[in-house]
C-alpha cells in the first residue's frame, strides 16, 4: 500500500505540472526515494517542463530514481508512466526484529525464535524465486552470519502467516517438504483454503534433532484444528463444511 500511495502521489504532481505547463511527461521509474529527496526531483521536473515549453524542444531529467522526458508539442506514443518494479529487500526488517529478539532471549535456558514474516519476504522479494534448497541455505546464511546470538540460542523458525490460496482445499496435494543441510522446509494447508510456508533454521549441529521436533509439529499442523474440536466434542472440519 505505501509503494501504491508514493506511485499515485508521483504521478498526481506529475498531471499537475503536465496542465500548468501544457507538456507531456513520459515517465519511467526504477525505484522510490524518501520524501525530501522526492520533493526535489519533482521540483526539478517542474523548472524542466517550464524550459521544455518556451523552448519547445524535448527535456530529459535522469536520476537515481528513473528519467522524465518532457514533449511540450506532440504527445509520444506508448505508456505516460511506468512504475518501479514491486521488490524489496525482505532482510532489511527482519534482520532487525531477529537481533532484537537475540537480545531478548540471552540467558541461561535454551531457546527457539520464531517470527511471523508479514512484511513481504514470502511474496516479494527475488529469495521467492529460488529453488527450495537455495532458498533454505540463503536464509539460513543470512541468519547465521548476520545476527550475534547468544550462546543459548538454538534455532529459528520463519512463518509465512496463513495465505489465501484458491482452489487448494487437498491437504495432500499441497504438502511439500523439502530439506538441505542448512534446514527444512515445509508447506502446508492449514485450514480450507489457507497455506503456510514455514522455515526451520538450527543454529548448532545440536539443534538439529529439536529441528525435527518442530517439523514433525508443523508437518501435522492440518490436523490441528481437528484436533482441537474432537477435544470439545464437535465433528471434523471437513463434516462441518457439509
Amino acid at each position: 500500500m505505501a509503494w501504491e500511495d508514493y506511485e499515485d502521489h508521483v504521478q498526481a504532481v506529475i498531471r499537475g505540472i503536465e496542465r500548468t505547463h501544457d507538456v507531456t511527461c513520459v515517465v519511467a521509474l526504477d525505484d522510490h526515494m524518501d520524501e525530501t529527496e522526492t520533493r526535489e526531483w519533482l521540483r526539478a521536473v517542474g523548472v524542466l517542463a517550464s524550459v521544455a515549453a518556451e523552448s519547445h524542444e524535448v527535456q530529459v531529467l535522469r536520476g537515481d530514481v528513473g528519467v522524465v522526458a518532457i514533449y511540450p508539442d506532440l504527445s509520444p506514443p506508448g505508456p505516460s508512466f511506468t512504475g518501479a518494479p514491486q521488490n524489496r529487500d525482505g532482510w532489511h526488517r527482519l534482520g532487525r526484529t531477529l537481533a532484537k529478539k537475540a537480545a531478548q532471549i540471552a540467558g541461561p535456558l535454551p531457546a527457539w525464535v520464531r517470527v511471523d514474516c508479514l512484511d513481504g519476504l514470502f511474496q516479494f522479494t527475488e529469495w521467492t524465486t529460488m529453488e527450495l534448497a537455495d532458498r533454505i541455505d540463503a536464509i539460513a546464511a543470512l541468519i547465521r552470519s548476520k545476527i550475534t546470538w547468544p550462546t543459548n540460542a538454538h534455532g529459528v523458525v520463519l512463518s509465512s502467516g496463513p495465505g489465501v490460496i484458491f482452489g487448494g482445499n487437498d491437504a495432500a496435494a499441497q504438502a511439500v517438504t523439502g530439506r538441505s543441510e542448512s534446514g527444512v522446509f515445509l508447506r502446508r494447508l492449514t485450514h480450507p483454503y489457507l497455506v503456510r510456508e514455514t522455515f526451520i533454521v538450527p543454529l548448532s549441529s545440536e539443534a538439529t534433532e529439536h529441528t525435527d521436533w518442530w517439523a514433525a509439529a508443523y508437518g501435522d499442523e492440518p490436523a490441528w484444528l481437528d484436533i482441537d474440536l474432537a477435544a470439545v466434542g464437535l465433528p471434523k472440519t471437513a463434516d462441518l463444511f457439509l
